[in-house]
């Protein structure tokens, strides 16, 4: 049958030439003619058909990928925990697990327990620490995962370990990360360093609306080294960008090791879920055509939160006003409007954060009002 269905094709040739051998044949008068166009015809039909009947099929150029092959680790080898005394002494028994990074040698380069005994931790992590292993795929960094199983006879007796050489068994291992994916809600809770965006002062509406959403790829060192747009209006872009690319976060740590971190951050300009603006920025906005305002949170935990205003548990914002020149320095930076007691930790951290407005500024100076929230 798949011979058939292959050569169809040909089939229907052979029944077309036929068919045009018996039109010449009926409208021929001499029969030698006759006789050359039935040579002519059929040899061809015939050795056809036999090249068709005896010939393999083509084999199909396309091949298909090979399978992916799963990433594995083997002990190459193993040093047994040893239970210690005092451990049994106490009755102590139960079950450690230890999480190994592991060197592109096969080396461990540290180890740590999540829960379990401080004393059958210590001797798991020993154990663990001259493992030797080896990645499937070749030599990579990866971590690998451990359980110790400490058990007693009888621990209410205090009677002798089940074993008193615990052997480690391999649970689960990965590839160490070269970068995570984590949620923005996640990475709200570390973040140290807010700068806010520069709003264009248009009109009399100071406030440009929309939502913009970025990816962010945040450092070992917890700084932001590059975003791009997701989705939101395009005049709002520079702005989010500018301020997003000076916000800092606590390092993210696996296994003891900072992993950058890719990430997702929503900014809202205007409406009901931004700050609002204070009456002092607004009113000395209106006073200053064509300049932008930057906004500024400072968190509690943040060095440069007042210390008096911490046990009150306090937060204010305080309007700072200045000049940006060409090459971005601050003149006549002072305070519009704002609480007495966070007023110098605003122009400090006016200071030491405000970064240039988004745009050319090189024709002069430009008028900028700066916002410093701090928050609990």
């Amino acid at each position: 049958m798949p011979r058939t269905a292959a050569h169809g094709p040909r089939f229907r040739d052979i029944a077309s030439f036929i068919l045009c051998y018996v039109t010449l044949s009926l409208r021929a008068r001499n029969w030698r003619i006759v006789n050359i166009l039935r040579t002519l015809v059929l040899l061809p039909l015939i050795g056809g058909t036999l090249y068709a009947q005896t010939s393999p099929t083509a084999p199909s150029s396309s091949v298909p990928p090979a399978p992916e092959v799963p990433f594995t680790v083997k002990i190459l080898r193993s040093v047994p925990a040893q239970y210690p005394p005092d451990a049994i002494a106490k009755h102590t028994q139960g079950t450690i697990s230890v999480t190994a990074v592991v060197l592109p040698t096969g080396a461990v380069e540290r180890a740590e327990a999540a829960d379990g005994d401080s004393i059958l931790q210590q001797a798991a992590i020993t154990a663990t620490k001259q493992y030797r292993f080896r990645a499937s795929k070749g030599p990579i960094k990866c971590w690998a995962q451990l359980i110790f199983d400490f058990r007693l006879s009888d621990a209410a007796t205090g009677a002798l370990p089940v074993n008193q050489q615990i052997l480690g068994q391999l649970v689960h291992a990965e590839e160490f990360p070269t970068f995570v994916r984590v949620s923005e809600l996640a990475m709200e809770k570390t973040r140290i360093k807010v700068v806010g965006p520069n709003y264009p002062h248009r009109g009399p509406d100071p406030v440009a609306e929309g939502t913009v959403v970025l990816k962010a790829h945040i450092g070992t060192d917890g700084k932001v080294q590059d975003v791009h747009l997701i989705y939101g209006p395009p005049k709002l872009e520079g702005a989010a960008e500018d301020a997003v690319r000076q916000w800092e976060y606590k390092p993210y740590v696996i296994m003891g090791e900072a992993v950058p971190v890719e990430t997702e951050i929503t900014m809202k300009f205007g409406g009901p879920s931004q700050h609002p603006l204070p009456e002092g920025a607004l009113e000395w906005m209106t006073q200053n055509p064509g300049s932008v305002v930057q906004q500024t949170e400072i968190h509690e935990a943040s060095a440069l939160y007042p210390e008096a205003a911490r046990p009150k548990g306090l937060h204010s914002v305080v309007v700072m006003a200045t000049e940006i020149d060409a090459n971005g320095k601050l003149n006549d930076l002072h305070v519009v409007d704002g609480d007495p007691l966070f007023n110098q930790a605003a122009l400090q951290a006016a200071t030491a954060q405000f970064i240039v407005p988004h745009g050319n500024n090189s024709s002069g100076t430009r008028q900028v009002a700066i916002v410093v929230r701090f928050v609990k």
